[in-house]
């Protein structure tokens, strides 16, 4: 099963080029694949999984496509290359193929001919377990809100529809004085002039080399913890206790 983007060549951002050279990973060790794990009471079967792939994954370009010279260059794409199945016995066994999957390299990684993504399905013998489909990208693929779309667009309602979008409203603001709107507008600007000399900031062309400052080094490996389920009305209270300014991952 192949298919193609639809859109040819789109300019890649100074960002994702930053990052399909592995730029921050060469520097300081951080990363350079995101991996999303996403638990269901039953997978389709494999032929069902390559189809809702195609259709659901490859409207983004960035997946139908690799780094080529600045730009995201369109490829065919076979669905088989990029979705792997696997069994485990138990459903206890899941955390431990997450943590194996998660420090292993892309099997379609930085070079490759194929686009930079892969998506593992886990089902487990054990009668009962939940199963597991792993997706993982290349950070120049999808970061922040492009990787929870690309997750989104996996799941979908029993009989195959794309679940609706979130409601979402913004609560107004309240009217500030100008002379408050002036202050923040400074102090955000002094502050992103200093990013560069940070610590852990990456070894950039407008900053000092990294030997000079106090690196962050990331060890490399990565574990799976487990965090108690928690409302999202939890994180709008942190975000407000927070107060403008901050941002809640």
């Amino acid at each position: 099963m192949g298919a193609t983007s639809s859109r040819a060549g789109r300019k890649m951002s100074l960002y994702d080029q930053l990052m399909a050279r592995g730029s921050f990973s060469r520097e300081n060790g951080t990363p350079d694949v995101m991996s999303g794990a996403l638990f269901f009471e039953e997978l389709p079967p494999d032929a069902a999984l390559e189809e809702l792939l195609a259709a659901r994954l490859l409207s983004f370009d960035t997946l139908a496509s690799v780094p080529q010279s600045g730009r995201w260059a369109p490829r065919e794409v076979d669905i088989k290359k990029h979705l792997i199945v696997h069994a485990v016995d138990r459903e206890a066994d899941l955390d431990g193929f997450l943590e194996v999957v998660s420090n292993a390299p892309l099997i379609n990684g930085q070079g490759s001919s194929a686009p930079w993504w892969e998506v593992h399905a886990v089902r487990p013998r054990e009668e009962g377990a939940q199963q597991m489909l792993v997706a993982r990208f290349s950070h120049c693929v999808a970061d922040g809100i492009g990787l929870m779309q690309v997750l989104t667009a996996l799941g979908t309602t029993a009989d195959g529809a794309a679940y609706p979008a979130a409601s979402f409203s913004r609560a107004p603001r309240p009217a500030r004085p100008m002379l408050s709107v002036l202050v923040d507008v400074v102090r955000s600007i002094f502050s992103t002039l200093a990013l560069p000399v940070g610590a852990f900031d990456s070894e950039l062309p407008i900053n000092p080399p990294l030997k000079e400052r106090r690196s962050l080094t990331y060890p490399g490996h990565r574990k799976v913890l487990h965090v108690p389920y928690h409302s999202l009305n939890v994180l709008k209270r942190i975000k407000s206790a927070a107060g403008a300014g901050h941002t809640v991952n």
